[in-house]
Formats: structure tokens, sequence, C-alpha cells
């Protein structure tokens, strides 16, 4: 095993410090969706809300969901490139802390599901109802799924440039290093 240095010395830690800021970021977000899917499902119960206030607080799952799509939307409109190396990106981040990525990827799946929870708890009431069965599994729920797959999709990719442009980063900072060492050549 080797022995490393922490601090402002260790070059490791220079060159794997926007992977880890990336992966934390995207940990932050996933934590803040499943939160949010979380209170939009279980408040309304937990409060005693009306039907009223219990469609309102549930509707807010797919409201946010779209907000995503479309902000992604007018990112690649606007011309958000996405970065090299976003096929290895995941591998790179797993290399420099191992344990940031797993928890990264088991909480952002944990928000995906707390998600999928939370459209289904919207759509349950209409697919229990006889009377209102038809509709609910003829538009909402076809619109809700294409939702949701098209969410989970822009949230994959999003992550994935994330780190792939942390992964830049790393690069770009091991060159400066190695350019910066006496007597060493350039890495290719």
């Amino acid at each position: 095993m080797e022995a490393r240095s922490s601090g402002a010395d260790d070059p490791r830690e220079l060159v794997v410090a926007p992977l880890r800021a990336a992966l934390s970021a995207l940990l932050l977000r996933a934590l803040v969706t499943f939160t949010l899917a979380v209170t939009a499902v279980v408040c309304p119960v937990v409060c005693g809300f009306d039907e009223h206030r219990c469609v309102l607080c549930h509707l807010a799952v797919p409201g946010l969901l779209a907000a995503f799509v479309l902000e992604r939307a007018l990112a690649a409109a606007v011309g958000d490139h996405p970065a090299t190396g976003t096929a290895t990106a995941w591998a790179r981040a797993w290399e420099a802390d191992p344990g940031g990525a797993r928890l990264a990827l088991l909480v952002a799946a944990a928000g995906a599901s707390a998600v999928l929870v939370g459209l289904c708890a919207l759509i349950a009431p209409f697919v229990a109802d006889p009377a209102t069965r038809g509709g609910a599994v003829a538009v909402w729920l076809p619109l809700l799924g294409l939702l949701y797959v098209t969410a989970l999709l822009a949230w994959n990719g999003a992550c994935g440039e994330r780190v792939a442009r942390a992964a830049d980063e790393a690069d770009r900072r091991f060159r400066r290093y190695w350019a910066s060492v006496p007597g060493r050549s350039r890495p290719a």
C-alpha cells in the first residue's frame, strides 16, 4: 500500500480535487431531489391536507421534472456543449474517489426512485378509482412515464457531463503539475 501525504503538497489531491467536487455537487443535487420527492409525497399525508392541497403537493414532482427537462433542453439549444470523455468519466471518478462515486451513484438512484414513487403516488388514486381509471391509464400514465424517462435520461447526461468536465480539469491540473516539475518530461 502506498503512503499518501495530505494537504497542499500532495499532487494527487490537487489533481483529483475537481472530481471530488463534482461528486459532492452531484450528491447534493441527488439529496435535494430525494428530499423534495419524499416531502411532496409524505407532507400531504402527515399534515392532513385536503384533497386539493394533496394534488398540488403531488404535482410538484412532475413540475420539477418538467422544469429540469426544459432547463437541459435550453442549455443544449444555447450551446452548452458536452465535455470530452463522457464515456470514461465515471470510471475516472471511481479511480479518484471510489467511496464518493459509489455514494453519489447510490443517492442518485435513491433520488430517482423517490421521484418514481412520487409519480406513482400522484397517479395511484386515479388508477384505483374505476371512474377515472380509463383516463389515467390512457393519458396520464404514458405522459408521466415519458416525463420520468426523459428527465432520467437528462439527469444521467447532466451527471456524466459534470463528471467529464471535472475529469478534463483534473487532466489539465495533471499536465500543469508535470510541466512544473524540474527535470521531468511532459506527459503525453
